[in-house]
């Protein structure tokens, strides 16, 4: 089964956050059309299982419009994306959003394009981690 801590601890090396605490955050029955969060020297991590149509998440730095909910289900980049900085979720009334929020304890100590280099290899590791996970449960 994913961990989904593994994967934190993973992203996390790889943003040179050396170390940090994680907090759920859980947003239910809103009646508002959008949500606004400053995200920013933090991370959200998406955990919602599904999703409607029309939802949309921007931050400085990521966006995911969700067109159809059976997508969302089978798109790496869409279930396990981190957000930061000044995060926008639109298209909320009824739905319930939950994130893991991720509080560095301290500054960061690489440059943002080490980041992004890392993130890549990020993305490559986790696809990898999801096969295995998906050959474990069969």
């Amino acid at each position: 089964m994913f961990d989904i801590l593994q994967y934190v601890a993973i992203k996390m090396k790889q943003l040179g956050v050396k170390s940090y605490t994680c907090k759920p955050v859980y947003f239910k029955d809103l009646a508002a059309q959008s949500l606004n969060l400053n995200a920013n020297n933090e991370y959200y991590l998406l955990l919602n299982a599904t999703f409607a149509v029309g939802l949309t998440i921007f931050s400085s730095d990521e966006f995911i419009n969700f067109p159809n909910p059976a997508e969302y289900q089978n798109h790496v980049a869409y279930r396990y994306q981190i957000f930061t900085g000044q995060i926008q979720v639109s298209q909320l009334a009824n739905i319930d959003v939950e994130f893991l929020r991720i509080v560095p304890d301290g500054e960061q100590d690489i440059s943002k394009e080490e980041i992004l280099r890392r993130r890549e290899i990020l993305m490559q590791e986790l696809k990898e981690l999801l096969q295995t996970d998906k050959k474990t449960d069969n």
